[in-house]
């Protein structure tokens, strides 16, 4: 539907909610995958790799991943690798100084946990109940409660002091709030598969309560799989076995088929969206892929991690001093999907990496290649927006190196938006060795995009220091920020229509910078309608839109409703 020409908007006026895909946060695809040893050959790399990819996984914590070829597998998946935790990353591994797991950079600012383990493989309790020799494991009746008990303790025997020690290295990760992940063949079922239910419907032989997986709940994680999926009659999710299936014999019985490869998860606004096992296009893997390698089927979760928000370049770890910083180092973050971050310099600036002294963390060093003056070199970090959304820069911080000079540094920044205009700029003076926060006042989001630009106008020449950019992203038209182009933002634009607002508070319908709710910030919002995600969909009752227009509503032109 097209409106164009002149339009009147008086009294009540009904606009189309259309819903679009859109999700609260960014999702992050976790996978457990035991690999058989299959990446000794080519043709096993390539069917890991074809594994992940279909299961959509962003972090995989392999298992029975043998000699150097990890490296080479996440090199094809375009992951980096840490060989201890056998653990692969989209995203930039920070730490790994952990037993069991590492700890990755999601997005600038964010961070996120991932263990990997892969637990003893015997005694096997489902092989104990089913009558098949294993190991030298005792075998036991399911019908016998105290065969249960024995059982139970074997696995106790087996692997307790195994997933003690994990979830004792995991206590500062679970505490922290952070997203935690802990994937593994545990070699194990879940207590949350052999139910009550599950025996009672024939799966499987009793109701057992398999204590590894009552362990990792008690610690405070989730397993991902049964929270998507709650029905462990209907949706059993067997990574055991794609090799000896259910209808192999094995000592008289068929074999028992089980749940023993799981990513469990813990943080603060984490939520799990989808779970499903990956495996040979047998009818049983619910993602089949051709050339599968291994005797296990992996599983792949995806979370949905509402509280990432915002991202911040702290430039931590990112390489060898006086190394220039990549172009993009913050390019499309995890966390701000649709802002590109951009460095440059005039006057002789360079931008580089600097790690030491007073700068431990890791600072983005703003050298000086002027004749050994830094004075009028200006250092830009650029931000655009994609179409459709919004630049905001609330803070950054500026520091001074520990050295022999007692000068400090007086620098002039200013924030300039897309078409060139300054919105906001000060002069910080820092102190020798001395870290100064500044508050941009920025009162809501640029749209294309803003650059923060640092002149430095006096002081030492070499040891100036940017860290702790804090920046997000925002929807065009989304004054409310709930998510969603609609009937709340028109209400605020009309509420204050006509009134004087400070340059961008988006808060007071001001959109534009004109310092004045009028035309241009309406088109904003009409030009961007029913974008994101709506809270929820209610048709508007009579007189939600006349809010200032009670005398006879407001006339405008070149108004155009896009189609949906």
């Amino acid at each position: 539907m097209h409106w164009t020409g002149r339009m009147l908007l008086a009294g009540c006026v009904g606009l189309p909610v259309v819903p679009v895909n859109a999700q609260d946060g960014p999702s992050l695809g976790v996978m457990s995958f035991n690999v058989w040893t299959s990446e000794g050959s080519s043709s096993g790399r390539d069917g890991i790799v074809s594994a992940v990819q279909a299961g959509g996984a962003d972090i995989v914590g392999f298992q029975e991943m043998g000699g150097g070829h990890g490296t080479t597998v996440a090199n094809a998946l375009g992951m980096y690798y840490d060989s201890g935790s056998m653990i692969a990353s989209r995203y930039r591994i920070l730490d790994t100084s952990f037993g069991y797991g590492v700890r990755v950079e999601l997005a600038p600012g964010h961070e996120a946990y991932v263990f990997n383990v892969h637990l003893r493989h015997y005694f096997y309790g489902p092989y104990q109940l089913a009558g098949i020799e294993y190991v030298g494991g005792p075998l036991y009746d399911p019908d016998n409660p105290a065969d249960l008990d024995a059982v139970v303790q074997d696995q106790i025997d087996s692997r307790g002091a195994e997933i003690a020690a994990v979830l004792s290295e995991m206590q500062q990760a679970l505490a922290s709030g952070l997203p935690v992940f802990l994937t593994g063949d545990f070699n194990e079922p879940s207590h949350l598969d052999w139910s009550a239910a599950a025996d009672a419907a024939g799966v499987h032989s009793a109701e057992v309560p398999w204590p590894t997986s009552i362990e990792v709940h008690n610690a405070g994680l989730s397993d991902s799989y049964r929270v998507v999926h709650p029905d462990e009659v209907a949706s059993p999710g067997n990574t055991w076995s794609p090799v000896y299936g259910p209808d192999d014999i094995n000592q008289g019985v068929p074999e028992p088929q089980d749940r023993i490869d799981l990513v469990y998860y813990a943080g603060l606004g984490v939520t799990p969206t989808s779970s499903y096992t990956v495996g040979p296009a047998d009818g049983i893997s619910e993602i089949g892929v051709a050339g599968f390698p291994s005797d296990h089927r992996g599983v792949a979760s995806h979370f949905q991690l509402a509280e990432l928000r915002t991202t911040t370049l702290t430039f931590a770890a990112l390489g060898g001093n006086g190394q220039a910083i990549s172009q993009g180092y913050g390019d499309h973050a995890f966390s701000t999907p649709n802002l590109a971050v951009t460095y440059s310099a005039t006057g002789g600036g360079e931008w580089a990496y600097w790690e030491g002294g007073s700068w431990s963390g890791g600072v983005a060093f703003l050298d000086s290649g002027n004749g050994g003056s830094a004075n009028g070199a200006s250092y830009d970090l650029a931000i655009s927006a994609d179409d459709g959304f919004a630049a905001i820069l609330d803070s950054f911080d500026l520091l001074d190196y520990a050295s022999s000079d007692t000068t400090g540094h007086t620098v002039q920044w200013e924030l300039i938006a897309e078409g060139g205009g300054v919105i906001a700029s000060g002069t910080a003076n820092i102190g020798d060795d001395a870290t100064l926060h500044i508050e941009t006042g920025l009162a809501g989001a640029v749209a294309g995009g803003l650059t923060l630009r640092l002149t430095h106008t006096a002081g030492d020449d070499n040891d100036l220091g940017l860290d702790n950019v804090l920046f997000d992203q925002a929807l065009i038209g989304d004054l409310t920020g709930d998510g969603f182009v609609g009937i709340n933002d028109l209400d605020l634009i009309l509420a204050n229509w006509g009134q004087s607002a400070t340059p961008y508070d988006w808060s007071h319908g001001e959109v534009t910078g004109d310092g004045v709710v009028g035309l241009q910030d309406l088109d904003a919002v009409l030009d961007h309608w029913s974008t994101g995600q709506p809270p929820e969909v209610n048709i508007p009752e009579p007189g939600t839109l006349g809010l200032g227009l009670v005398t006879g509503g407001v006339l405008w032109s070149r108004r155009r409703f896009p189609a949906r």
